[in-house]
């Protein structure tokens, strides 16, 4: 539907991809942060008096990075297979691989 409203953009299609993905990382990210949040050494940080944003940049975030990085990996190679089935099917213009100054002839 976006793409017949912006014709051949595939600026339009990749945004309309990443907010239709988005739910689903923040689902597995959040899933991935539930269980570390109750480990005994975030409590021991709560008690200890360490801010909010200390503990989840010191202590959260290094355990879910591998996470977060495989999914981003996958969720890059699905667009980069949803534009090749969009410009395959003639809905998107397919990019150009040297920029805007090339062409098949030479």
């Amino acid at each position: 539907m976006v793409v017949s409203i912006f014709p051949a953009s595939i600026l339009a299609a990749m945004v309309t991809f990443g907010i239709l993905s988005a739910p689903g990382i923040a689902r597995m990210v959040r899933a991935v942060t539930l269980p570390v949040r109750e480990e005994l050494y975030i409590a021991a940080a709560r008690v200890s008096g360490l801010s909010r944003p200390y503990i989840v940049a010191r202590h959260v975030l290094p355990r879910i990075t591998g996470v977060v990085i495989v999914q981003s990996a996958l969720g890059a190679a699905g667009a980069v297979g949803i534009t090749a089935g969009l410009s395959f099917l003639g809905v998107l213009d397919p990019p150009s691989p040297a920029g805007a100054g090339w062409s098949p002839t030479g």
